[in-house]
């Protein structure tokens, strides 16, 4: 199983007018509840509370940011998909190394917005790499993944750093299947234009192949990106960070045998044509030894 662990920084926006997005929060006004006589007070000589007035309206939240609601980085999650809502997108993840041949991996990710605190992903994985019996590179269908957001909060911004858990299961067809965990924690830095994201990860094998030994292959650490709205949520430029400590063995990392996997780069978000078409890409360098030695992550995406 692959987990993964999100939250998100607290944001209140007000909201006025009947039926209007103010900063990507959908804000809709509703008469209040006819006035109706109140109890007498148990106090003597207490006043009675106030009751509503007919005629009154009142500002109801029903959506989170609208910049919550996009993909924004490649290695670092955000919040969750609002209840009804839907994202498709096509990944293409390559990987090129100073000492082996690159990787190239291919996924076609469904989102589905289920409650106000659970969020369903589904990915396709293909990968085209040096994998066939000539040595030649092949497609090959990888397995598929389920990815499932918890919310800890029912609504964003009602909680600092709007925390959701982030779990996901990995299944291979040719390889271990893996389970990854992740906390995600984000929102406005400074100013309402500047986002900020921060992701707690950690990653193993769940089981092993017939006839192999058990390895567990954990990976822990850190993402962390920020990203500047340029032109509202039409475009946005940012950086990506990924801090990522690899080990074959459990036994390994208590050994302290790990390799050190740090990239480090550019990101934008760019709604190409509104909500139909958005363009994300993290153009990742590789910093440390271990790590590849350039990652050009990108995806197109849409949502409805």
């Amino acid at each position: 199983m692959r987990a993964h662990v999100l939250a998100v920084v607290i944001l209140a926006l007000p909201a006025s007018g009947a039926a209007q997005r103010a900063g990507g929060y959908k804000a809709m006004e509703r008469e209040a509840p006819p006035a109706s006589q109140p109890a007498p007070s148990s106090q003597p000589g207490a006043r009675p509370a106030p009751a509503p007035v007919a005629g009154r309206y009142e500002t109801v939240i029903e959506a989170s940011p609208m910049w919550t609601q996009d993909r924004n980085f490649l290695g670092t999650r955000l919040w969750k998909r609002d209840r009804g809502t839907y994202g498709l997108g096509f990944w293409y993840r390559p990987e090129f190394y100073r000492d082996r041949p690159s990787k190239h991996r291919f996924q076609l990710e469904l989102e589905i917005g289920l409650t106000q605190r659970l969020q369903l992903d589904i990915y396709e994985n293909v990968t085209f790499n040096k994998d066939g019996p000539d040595g030649g590179r092949t497609f090959s269908h990888q397995g598929i993944a389920l990815e499932l957001r918890i919310a800890i909060p029912k609504r964003y911004g009602t909680i600092w750093g709007n925390p959701v858990v982030y779990l996901e299961y990995v299944s291979n067809h040719d390889a271990p299947d893996k389970a990854e965990a992740k906390l995600l924690l984000g929102g406005e830095l400074f100013t309402p234009r500047l986002l900020g994201v921060i992701n707690l990860v950690f990653e193993c094998l769940v089981n092993k192949l017939r006839g192999e030994p058990y390895k567990g292959e954990p990976e822990f650490g850190l993402t962390a990106a920020a990203s500047y709205e340029v032109m509202r949520q039409h475009l946005r430029l940012g950086a990506e960070a990924r801090l990522i400590f690899e080990s074959g063995t459990f036994g390994a990392v208590r050994r302290g045998d790990v390799e050190t996997l740090l990239l480090l780069g550019p990101n934008v978000a760019w709604h190409v044509v509104g909500r139909h078409l958005k363009l994300y890409a993290t153009m990742f360098f590789g910093v440390t030894e271990a790590a590849p030695r350039y990652a050009p992550w990108v995806i197109l995406a849409t949502s409805w």
